[in-house]
């Protein structure tokens, strides 16, 4: 199965997935940039490397999965009062998933899915005099478009 990602938020995602029997090893190579959004903090950039397990109770990779694995986070973070300043974490996390794989037409499938993400450390980068606390526990939802392809 190949899946390709997009982001609503202008981000960037890739995913190499390799399959047999019902259970996938998935390294997704990169997320989407996050909005901050409080406190003057602005325009963070998350880069995720990722190894997940994924099992899919359905006989041709179809139906119910879960998914679970590690991920480590390399996030960078602007200030509003610092003009090109930029103050940087990196931080392991563990993640824990699930969705519906549900095939439309042929060989092509909609898969609506949720995640959450728990940091393993707390990554509390400082610019400009300011403490950056992120939180440690993240959850993600997402609608995933693909083609299967047997090889």
């Amino acid at each position: 199965m190949l899946t390709q990602v997009s982001s609503a938020l202008r981000g960037k995602s890739g995913q190499v997935l390799v399959s047999r029997g019902s259970g996938s090893w998935r390294r997704a190579s990169r997320s989407p940039n996050w909005l901050a959004g409080s406190h003057g903090f602005e325009q963070e950039r998350t880069r995720v490397g990722a190894v997940l397990f994924d099992y899919v109770l359905g006989g041709h990779f179809d139906r119910w999965w879960v998914g679970s694995g590690f991920e480590y986070w390399h996030s960078s973070i602007g200030y509003r009062s610092v003009a090109g300043a930029r103050a940087s974490s990196k931080t392991p996390v563990r993640t824990l998933g699930g969705g519906y794989i549900a095939p439309l037409a042929g060989t092509f499938y909609v898969e609506p899915w949720l995640a959450g993400h728990l940091a393993l450390t707390q990554a509390s980068p400082s610019i400009g005099g300011q403490l950056y606390r992120p939180q440690r526990l993240n959850g993600e939802v997402s609608l995933k478009l693909g083609f299967l392809f047997d090889l």
